[in-house]
This record gives structure tokens, C-alpha cells and sequence, in this order.
């Protein structure tokens, strides 16, 4: 409500009717829905409800993003295996012996559809972050699917997941990281190296924007590592996006 107060939101333009959300109370309830009761109040989502897509022999999480070509619903989600890969081989030294997916569904009118499927067979304990954010300013919410390495708070491949479940944007973070501007588009941060001081010693700052459809390398440059870690809030940072739960 405030961000369209504010003027800044293209789907309500002030003077509009803040709210969205509906309440109301459960009149009946038809065979299959063990969740409701007859006189129950609820609170319709706004967004459309993911975690039935959770496979119920995982633990997972999980968010939707809606945009003008579609609606995706990302999930990450574990499973714990019994100390061989799905090849036969065991799990390597250090792993937790869970087998991660990362999936996303897309929404064809009342059913889900696959669209794209990532399988870790061994990880090092902490999964994939995710979220939905529009990123691009431009009122179209993407998955932002960030893969973690053994190093908290820090990244090693960042994927936008547009609306049509096609891969936007991927780019390589090694044990880097990525943050939002508040105008948009995305600046990531790589460990990089320098001739004079060699490796990890220096950040590639790269800023990427979104135009004419499509996203695009604006600038580049290497930043001291003081520089670049005082931008450090996670492995990706935007105060608007939503993480998946």
C-alpha cells in the first residue's frame, strides 16, 4: 500500500483503493479439504499457494513471481538420502548426504507445469537461496535463484527466472556476491585478481542493466576488497525482495 501510494507502482497509480487482500468466512467445504472448516475466517494470498508443489518427500521452500508473460512458482527443496548419489557413486567428504532440487513450475491455467529442474546429488549443506523480486523496476516479479558455497552469506551462480519459466540472466559469483540498486538491475561482486597484488585481491564490480527487453552489461571495473565488502549484506541483497518460505 505504500509503495503505491508512493506513486511508484505501475499497476495502481494514486488516487486508487489501497488493499488487496480479502477476508472472509468458509460457508462449506467439499470432500478433499482437510485444511478448512465450515465457519472458519480466513485471508485469501494474494499470490497463488506453492507449497503443495513441495514434493512430500522433501523438505523444501518455496515463493511465486508473477509478471505480464506468466507466473512461476520456484522451489528449493531436500531430500535425506542414504549415502549414494542416484549414479551409485557415494557422496564425496564434507557433503550432508542430501540430495537438493531446484525446480520451477509454471502456472497453465488451473494446473502446474515443470519447467526447469537443477538436481544436486551432494551439496555442502547449505542449499540454494531464492526468492521473487522485481529486480528490473519495471512491475514484473522474476525467481532470483542464488547457489550457495561452503561460505555463508556468499554466492557462486545467481539465475533470473522470468514468468514463461525462461532463464533470464545467469551469471558466475564464485565466492562473490550480489545487491539490488534502488533503481534497479543488479551489480555483482566477484573475488578477481590484480597484476600487482595478485589473486583475491580485488573485487570485479560488474553492473548490469536492464533495456530493450533484455539484460546487459553496463560497466565493469575491479574495486578494492574494503570497497566491496562494505556493499556486503548477503549473497544477494534487495530490501524488496521476497524470500521463499
Amino acid at each position: 500500500d505504500a509503495f503505491t501510494l508512493s506513486g511508484g507502482d505501475p499497476e495502481g497509480l494514486f488516487p486508487a483503493i489501497l488493499g488487496h487482500e480479502g477476508a472472509g468466512i468458509v460457508v462449506d467445504v467439499g470432500p478433499g479439504v482437510p485444511s478448512l472448516k465450515k465457519g472458519a475466517h480466513v485471508i485469501p494470498l494474494y499470490t497463488p499457494e506453492c507449497r503443495q508443489l513441495v514434493d512430500p518427500g522433501f523438505s523444501g521452500k518455496c515463493v511465486v513471481a508473477t509478471s505480464a508473460v506468466g507466473t512461476v512458482a520456484g522451489i528449493v527443496e531436500e531430500e535425506t538420502a542414504t549415502g549414494q548419489s542416484p549414479s551409485g557413486s557415494p557422496y564425496s567428504a564434507g557433503t550432508t548426504g542430501a540430495q537438493e532440487r531446484d525446480l520451477v513450475w509454471r502456472r497453465e491455467g488451473a494446473r502446474w507445469v515443470l519447467a526447469l529442474r537443477r538436481l544436486f546429488p551432494a551439496n555442502t549443506g547449505l542449499p540454494s537461496l531464492l526468492w521473487a523480486d522485481d529486480v528490473a523496476r519495471n512491475g514484473d516479479d522474476e525467481l532470483v535463484f542464488v547457489t550457495s558455497t561452503d561460505r555463508a552469506g556468499f554466492g557462486s551462480e545467481l539465475d533470473l527466472v522470468a514468468g514463461n519459466g525462461q532463464v533470464t540472466l545467469h551469471r558466475y559469483l564464485g565466492q562473490g556476491f550480489a545487491e539490488v540498486p534502488a533503481a534497479g538491475g543488479i551489480v555483482t561482486y566477484v573475488p578477481g585478481w590484480t597484476e600487482q597484488n595478485g589473486p583475491f585481491s580485488a573485487y570485479d564490480q560488474v553492473l548490469i542493466g536492464h533495456s530493450g527487453g533484455s539484460w546487459r552489461v553496463f560497466s565493469e571495473q575491479y574495486v578494492p576488497v574494503a570497497a566491496a565488502l562494505a556493499q556486503h549484506h548477503g549473497a544477494f541483497w534487495d530490501p524488496r525482495a521476497v524470500p521463499a518460505s
